[in-house]
């Protein structure tokens, strides 16, 4: 944690206080005005930071640093990080706990801002706090297998149509618009329209950052820049796909 030297003289105090209770605020700040030699206003200040930042939680016997000292709680953080877009069921499912366990230890890593909750097609999704919240609807798309395998053959054939790519994927023509479109309405891939078929293309600079957080390796992420690159070298430039492709 980056704190300021009065940050952690008060945390230090803050941390003996919990060995008799939870934190209380009026106590903390007359415990600190008593044995540091700051300025009222800044011990104030800095109370609040601590505060702010959700390295201290008021009413509650714990500290940011103590958090995952918590076996379960850190195993749970640890899979959102590995597997963002997580749900509840879930977690109780792979981790093998109960609902009662996954909500409280969940409800403890929100409140000190280690993971942050979204609701998606009426699911509770979990996300590591640092992750960009404009990421969130994309990667819970593309953490099914299926969707993921559909982006990918979009991004190593450019400008399939929708029958090739229901052929390289083995679904229904049906099921593949479907996702399709979601893919567009997130705007990761994009349709042109060329002797009445749609043809695909997938928009590798929103893509790329959603696959890093997926764990996509480096090499298939760079194989997938390469065949774009190459493509748009291979049509004309009086092309029409040419033409909306370019910058």
């Amino acid at each position: 944690m980056n704190l300021s030297p009065i940050e952690s003289s008060i945390l230090d105090l803050a941390k003996r206080l919990l060995k008799v209770g939870t934190i209380n605020i009026e106590r903390l700040y007359t415990v600190s005005i008593l044995h540091l030699k700051y300025p009222r206003n800044e011990i104030d200040q800095a109370i609040y930071q601590l505060f702010s930042k959700k390295i201290l939680i008021k009413d509650t016997k714990i500290t940011k640093d103590d958090l995952l000292k918590n076996d379960t709680r850190r195993k749970i953080f640890e899979y959102i990080i590995k597997t963002p877009g997580t749900y509840l069921r879930e977690i109780r499912n792979k981790l093998n706990i109960t609902p009662h366990q996954a909500a409280w230890h969940l409800q403890m890593l929100q409140k000190f801002r280690f993971i942050r909750k979204t609701r998606i097609n009426k699911k509770i999704a979990y996300f590591e706090i640092n992750i960009n919240p404009e990421y969130d609807k994309p990667i819970f798309l593309l953490r099914e297998t299926r969707n993921l395998r559909i982006l990918e053959k979009i991004l190593l054939e450019p400008g399939i149509s929708l029958n090739n790519l229901a052929k390289r994927v083995k679904i229904k023509a049906l099921a593949i618009k479907y996702i399709v479109f979601y893919l567009q309405k997130l705007n990761l891939v994009y349709e042109i329209i060329e002797d009445n078929s749609p043809k695909y293309f997938g928009m590798i600079e929103n893509i790329e950052p959603i696959l890093e957080i997926l764990k996509v390796p480096k090499v298939t992420i760079l194989k997938y820049r390469e065949i774009r690159s190459d493509f748009q070298k291979g049509i004309g430039l009086n092309n029409p796909i040419e033409r909306i492709m370019r910058p």
